[in-house]
């Protein structure tokens, strides 16, 4: 065997511990930069890597890199960090293992992460002002989760500053 590969949870922990000492000790700029540089060499290998638990842990680690970019208003940085994360889903979360006994359990938080990620990039999107390319987007995002308020909220700010208005208020 040339390639020994960790367990899911082994490779996360590793994940974690050298994350948790690299950005220990540095202040909030060295760390937002060494995420940057990080996640950056993590999205150029993503097409080597296959498991469906370490494609999660790049989403995860693409949608901290997003929020810290977001709290330093560097939304065109966030737009970019969650494009990269929305490219690694491919299709729906566990479609092909449905019936699996695990999957019931594993399966709400995986579409958990992939909502918050699609309301976090149309946040980073009307933050930059790209109403009209974030409409379609949030109009089926209300369709697939009609009583999640944020994406209905998203959706009515995205109406209301194309000038619709009145389709901003009829979705209130």
């Amino acid at each position: 065997q040339l390639v020994r590969r960790d367990p899911p949870a082994a490779l996360r922990e590793r994940h974690l511990r050298i994350g948790r000492a690299l950005l220990g000790g540095l202040g909030e700029p060295q760390r937002a930069t060494l995420l940057f540089t990080a996640v950056k060499h993590l999205n150029l290998a993503r097409e080597l890597i296959v498991d469906a638990d370490e494609r999660r842990v790049l989403i995860e680690l693409n949608l901290e890199a997003a929020t810290r970019a977001k709290l330093s208003t560097t939304y065109d940085r966030a737009l970019a960090y969650l494009d990269a994360a929305l490219a690694l889903v491919r299709g729906e979360p566990l479609a092909d293992l449905i019936d699996a006994p695990f999957a019931a359990a594993a399966l709400p938080p995986l579409d958990e992460l992939i909502v918050t990620m699609r309301e976090e990039w149309a946040d980073a999107h009307l933050a930059l002002g790209h109403v009209e390319e974030v409409i379609p987007a949030l109009r089926t995002l209300v369709a697939a989760e009609p009583l999640r308020e944020r994406p209905r909220r998203q959706l009515m700010l995205a109406l209301y500053r194309s000038g619709r208005q009145a389709e901003a208020l009829q979705l209130y």
